[in-house]
């Protein structure tokens, strides 16, 4: 079984930004059904529990196609993630998050909560996203709830953060022209600290395989000439803003990626470690490939956890992505992409120097949000 998860409760979505892959999908009014949901969560303990040597699903990001918060029983598939001992973890934009609906959520989550905001004015946040600058407010308004009830309620293992994902080129849609946004980064981590929030993260943009509509806006947007200071400018909104309360999140090594070739050939994370269920039920090996049948292992409103997984078709498949995929028509800086670059290193290693590194990875502490890989 995999470790980690990412689920899509929702199809729909009440936003449109210009970088989001999930265009090709159409963004389709359907939901997972909650009472299978939980059911098939439930049926992940059990397979964990029977090998307890194995890995076993140990989180879950809730995220996906559409916008999570507009499932109206998150709360109860939250609960069953937990009672099934899952890390939590949801990105979101915020907007469409009701009060009932973070007073109940926000204690379950032992991991975190991500708040996609991506500008730094609501000028810019209304062009990117592509909606009414009045869910600036709303966004940051719920935020700032969201960090009060934690409070209140305890929550302490529910980490708040707020996301950009950086654009350095300006492009339009439906003839509007979208602002770049990464000389609003400041802006936005100013905003994010007197939130209320716990950190802020700071990472590139990455260009789905699949989506025609955001490589024709930014398949040829490149960090490259402004690598140098983007990186300074992360330094130095480190120095001056994190602090034991909050953490300025900076993937420095990810713009850099964006711009380099992957060092290995082969996936050795999907489906084995990394999977994605999308709302309609579909089991997908990677969401790089939402469209793409080969990548489809079965769906969990008519087959079971174990059905799917121990499967023929999960089997041929597992034999064409070590065998016959290309990755050179995969996502640049994936998801799973730091984790292929660790298991190749471990896949070129002697059976003894394997052991040492075992022992070795034995003595070291596991760090934050370990299981979330």
């Amino acid at each position: 079984m995999p470790v980690y998860l990412e689920i899509s409760p929702s199809g729909r979505c009440n936003h449109r930004c210009s970088f989001c892959a999930p265009d090709i999908l159409g963004y389709p009014d359907r939901f997972l059904d909650t009472d299978i949901m939980c059911r098939r969560i439930g049926e992940l303990r059990e397979l964990r529990e029977e090998d307890p040597d194995g890995l076993g699903v140990k989180s879950i990001q809730f995220a996906g196609e559409g916008e999570p918060t507009l499932h109206k029983e998150l709360g109860r598939i939250f609960k069953a993630t937990r009672d099934a001992g899952i890390d939590i973890g949801m990105l979101t934009n915020g907007t469409a998050l009701p009060e009932q609906t973070a007073r109940r959520i926000i204690p379950l989550v032992n991991g975190y909560i991500q708040f996609s905001v991506n500008a730094g004015t609501a000028k810019s946040y209304a062009r990117i996203h592509d909606c009414s600058e009045q869910h600036w407010n709303m966004a940051w308004r719920n935020i700032e709830r969201a960090a009060n009830l934690k409070q209140t309620l305890g929550a302490r293992d529910c980490e708040l953060g707020v996301n950009m994902t950086v654009l350095v080129q300006e492009a339009s849609k439906n003839g509007k022209v979208i602002p770049a946004n990464w000389q609003e980064i400041e802006q936005l981590v100013q905003r994010a600290h007197a939130s209320g929030a716990d950190y802020v993260s700071i990472k590139p943009y990455s260009q789905h395989p699949l989506s025609q509509a955001t490589a024709g806006r930014y398949g040829t947007m490149s960090y490259r000439q402004l690598m140098d200071e983007i990186n300074a400018t992360g330094e130095d909104l480190i120095r001056r803003y994190s602090s034991d309360l909050f953490e300025v999140v900076f993937r420095f090594t990810r713009f850099e990626e964006y711009e380099s070739e992957r060092p290995y050939s082969t996936c050795l994370v999907t489906p084995s470690l990394w999977s994605y269920i999308q709302s309609d039920g579909l089991w997908l090996s990677c969401s790089a490939y939402w469209t793409d049948p080969r990548f489809a292992l079965g769906n969990l409103n008519t087959q079971t956890v174990r059905e799917i997984w121990f499967g023929e078709t999960r089997r041929q498949h597992l034999d064409f992505v070590l065998n016959h995929l290309d990755i050179g028509q995969c996502r640049k800086t994936c998801h799973p992409d730091k984790d292929n670059k660790f298991m190749t290193g471990l896949r070129g290693l002697s059976d003894e120097q394997f052991e040492k590194e075992m022992v070795q990875l034995e003595t070291v502490s596991p760090p934050k949000r370990a299981n979330f890989i």
